[in-house]
């Protein structure tokens, strides 16, 4: 046994890489992946994936994974995928588990995106984006048996007041979609969920998948890929970790001078670094 397969963290991270490689593009590290890549040729899955979704553009302008949006919360925002063209910019995130604040989160990242959508540079022009967030569902999020859910603010209600302003969700499942025949969505949701290129039905993901899943050059390049979103998810965790340490401690301080009942809660506020709401409701648990 040589020293990299007695190495965890090595380990793990074949096996992360291994497993994104023989996903199908389901796997949020395969989806990332598959919709940022080939940017020479103006990103085809990107613009394929759109363009089924019914947005209109003439062509893409840039593809980024996980970037990062100011919230008005705590979290930042991080859409798996963000897709800017010439026209809107639309966040793409695809979900297996069906959570309990998954519809929240839909709004936050839609409030979050719009917000924050201008590039580097721009001046703060909100109503000049038209913005859109995606959610991929592999489940009927809120059971209405609907293919897609569909919510907008702007368009035509608007253009008289706010012209070019747009923010919109769509909610689109997966599960359902599959079972339509004839339709380019149920191909795109089939694509999404078949491991085997042969087996695809689109030519822009069967070109992909065969390029990337099958070649030797674009299994490297994928593999390569893997390892990078793999080395982010760790830096990321890490960093998460260590700001969830800093708040739980900031909090055991408020507590203990809550409960010595010497300080006012401006004075806790500015000591434990908790914002005011924070201290006050810390201070229900001792009233």
């Amino acid at each position: 046994m040589n020293s990299e397969e007695k190495d965890p963290k090595k380990r793990k991270e074949d096996e992360f890489v291994e497993s994104v490689m023989s996903s199908n593009f389901m796997e949020d590290s395969a989806f990332k992946f598959i919709t940022s890549v080939e940017r020479e040729n103006g990103y085809p899955v990107a613009s394929y994936i759109l363009k089924t979704l019914g947005f209109e553009f003439d062509r893409i302008e840039n593809v980024e994974v996980q970037k990062e949006y100011i919230s008005l919360w705590a979290k930042a925002v991080r859409p798996d995928v963000t897709v800017r063209t010439n026209s809107i910019l639309v966040t793409l995130d695809m979900q297996n588990e069906k959570e309990a604040d998954l519809a929240d989160r839909v709004m936050e990242y839609a409030i979050s995106v719009a917000l924050s959508s201008s590039q580097k540079g721009e001046k703060y022009r909100i109503l000049d984006h038209k913005t859109w967030v995606v959610f991929l569902c592999n489940f009927d999020l809120f059971g209405g048996g609907e293919v897609v859910y569909t919510f907008q603010m702007g368009g035509k209600d608007f253009e008289k007041y706010f012209k070019g302003f747009e923010m919109g969700i769509k909610i689109v499942n997966l599960k359902a979609a599959r079972k339509l025949k004839g339709d380019e969505l149920g191909t795109l949701a089939r694509d999404l969920d078949e491991r085997d290129p042969h087996k695809m039905e689109s030519n822009t993901f069967k070109y992909a998948a065969k390029n990337y899943k099958l070649k030797e050059e674009g299994r490297n390049k994928m593999s390569s890929e893997a390892r990078k979103i793999y080395e982010e998810g760790m830096k990321e965790a890490k960093k998460e970790a260590k700001k969830e340490a800093i708040r739980e401690r900031s909090i055991e301080v408020a507590k203990d001078m809550l409960e010595s009942k010497e300080y006012s809660y401006e004075q806790i506020s500015k000591i434990s670094r908790l914002s005011m709401a924070e201290v006050r409701n810390l201070a229900v648990s001792y009233s």
